[in-house]
């Protein structure tokens, strides 16, 4: 795989991740606009949101930390030689890079969500960020479950 070819896909990758949250985001707005009764009034427990996603983000920082230990104990086997060999490892820690970033983010958000001024910005951002997340770990965790399955 050329290097133009790995940028492209890294950054289809990156792409197509950071749909699912302003995806999600937006299909919420629209409904609640149309009927407020399904409005999930999120907002008056922010606090208890903030929290949880914070938890969560470091949570699953130290999930990916676990990813890599994983990952490493597998290095001198021939299915993650092949998985080197065809660079496709340097897109997984694209992947792998751009949840940290992300989760680092949702943390942040979920804190700046506590402040009086702007919280409901920095809710939604934090909650769309999180749905990245989930989305981003489900993606790098298939990719170890293959090459720990395809390994063994």
């Amino acid at each position: 795989m050329d290097k133009s070819t790995k940028r492209i896909l890294a950054g289809f990758y990156v792409f197509l991740t950071s749909l699912p949250g302003p995806l999600l985001l937006l299909t919420y707005k629209t409904i609640t606009n149309y009927n407020p009764n399904y409005s999930l009034s999120l907002f008056s427990q922010r606090s208890n949101i903030a929290v949880i996603l914070a938890t969560y983000a470091f949570t699953m920082l130290g999930f990916l930390a676990a990813v890599i230990a994983i990952l490493l104990g597998f290095s001198q086997t021939k299915t993650f030689r092949e998985y080197k060999k065809n660079e496709y490892l340097d897109i997984f820690f694209t992947i792998y890079f751009y949840c940290i970033l992300i989760l680092a983010l949702t943390f942040l958000c979920s804190i700046l969500s506590l402040s009086s001024s702007s919280a409901e910005i920095f809710m939604r951002a934090a909650l769309a960020l999180a749905a990245n997340s989930i989305v981003l770990v489900a993606i790098i965790s298939a990719a170890i479950i293959n090459i720990c399955r395809k390994s063994l």
